[in-house]
């Protein structure tokens, strides 16, 4: 584009008030003509999102995944959980992310026990409201039959003042009842006040795996001779004398015990 200024541009040179008048009138032109480019811009822009909009809307209509069998894609999902650990209470991970995606997955989700048989997480985090802890016992209700593994770590067992130590006893209770199926269990520590739920353990025919840190007369009241799948043991037994500890690994052929008093021996 072609100006009589040209080679006036970027230099230092101040124009006289005709060249002024001059070039004022030639911005007028092009500043019109700028405007309804612009607008013409906005029309297409406009114009294109439509297309682009009905092109994504009809392709996700007919995607692959929206195809997919449920029990594929529930398999997709069991896949996305993690492998190095228990699933977390997190709207970032599996399974929770998945029921975010859309009503059918969130369905779908919900209704794949597998997805729901894991759970990690810290005493702080859940023994400060009671809709957490609402969250916890929905989850594992979530899992159906299936074999739980489940980690709850961290201290706030003894000191919960938002939902009271008789919820934190209920809670222990209700993970109690699904004691049938436990397969991998922690709790570590675990107050006095809270274990005594832990009386209601029944048996424990899938467990494989148990760690608790908690007082001796708790101990003294679990029965882990029901369990033939067991293969690891780790009881942290604190009376406030100083932690002592017994392991047993495996279950049928080791036995090390170092610090325990001679009640605490091998159940057979």
């Amino acid at each position: 584009m072609e100006s009589p200024f040209t080679h006036r541009l970027h230099t230092n040179y101040v124009p006289s008030d005709e060249e002024t008048a001059q070039i004022q009138s030639d911005l007028a032109s092009h500043s019109q003509e700028l405007a309804r480019i612009d607008e013409r811009i906005r029309e297409l822009t406009a114009q294109r999102d439509k297309i682009r909009n009905y092109i994504d809307s009809h392709k996700a209509l007919i995607s692959y995944p929206r195809r997919l069998p449920p029990d594929i894609l529930g398999e997709i999902f069991i896949a996305c959980l993690p492998v190095d650990r228990n699933a977390v209470m997190s709207v970032d991970e599996a399974p929770l992310v998945l029921c975010r995606i859309c009503s059918a997955w969130r369905t779908l989700a919900l209704s794949t026990p597998r997805l729901w048989a894991s759970l990690h997480t810290p005493a702080s985090f859940i023994l400060v409201d009671e809709r957490r802890v609402a969250a916890v016992l929905k989850w594992l209700q979530r899992s159906g039959a299936c074999p739980l593994s489940l980690t709850f770590i961290g201290e706030g067992w003894d000191w919960a003042p938002s939902i009271g130590p008789g919820s934190i006893r209920a809670l222990v209770e209700d993970l109690a009842a699904s004691s049938d199926r436990w397969r991998d269990i922690k709790f570590c520590p675990l107050s006095h006040e809270a274990a005594t739920g832990l009386a209601k353990v029944q048996d424990t025919p899938m467990l494989e795996s148990i760690q608790i840190t908690t007082s001796a007369f708790v101990l003294r009241q679990i029965d882990l001779s029901k369990a033939p799948r067991l293969h690891t043991i780790i009881l942290e037994v604190d009376d406030h004398h100083g932690p002592r500890y017994l392991l047993l690994l495996p279950w049928s052929e080791h036995v090390l015990s170092r610090n325990l008093p001679s009640q605490y021996s091998h159940p057979h």
